[in-house]
């Protein structure tokens, strides 16, 4: 299954280069996330989470960028698609960390849960 559409690409340097093939690129890459945490492709539901949805957009801009880079022709990586693949990178990590069975499945994605910290003041 293909987990975004050229629609969902919202970056406009890079939406007009993205091809069918950086999108299923992207989706096996999840495939592969989804194998890694005992999940079965096949039972993620569709539509997918937004979350699976953010993560395939931002892993398909990340390879139309890597793509499109001149660090492929030897360039020095200073051009723009090269600095959006790092953009793309970085967002690509903060994305599949959240990525869970349960997100994968439908569910909630986990909270972030903070305890309180307590201390006991002595006067010295």
């Amino acid at each position: 299954m293909i987990y975004c559409s050229i629609d969902d690409i919202r970056d406009e340097l890079l939406k007009q280069l993205v091809t069918e093939d950086d999108l299923q690129e992207a989706s096996d890459e999840i495939d592969d996330l989804a194998r890694s945490l005992n999940v079965n492709p096949a039972r993620i539901p569709n539509p997918v989470p937004n979350t699976v949805k953010k993560l395939a957009a931002a892993l398909t801009l990340t390879i139309t960028a890597r793509n499109s880079s001149l660090m492929n022709a030897g360039g020095d990586g200073e051009d723009a698609y090269e600095k959006k693949r790092q953009v793309w990178a970085k967002e690509v990590d903060r994305l599949s960390k959240m990525i869970t069975q349960e997100v994968l499945l439908g569910g909630k994605p986990p909270e972030k849960r903070r305890f309180p910290c307590v201390m006991e003041m002595k006067r010295a």
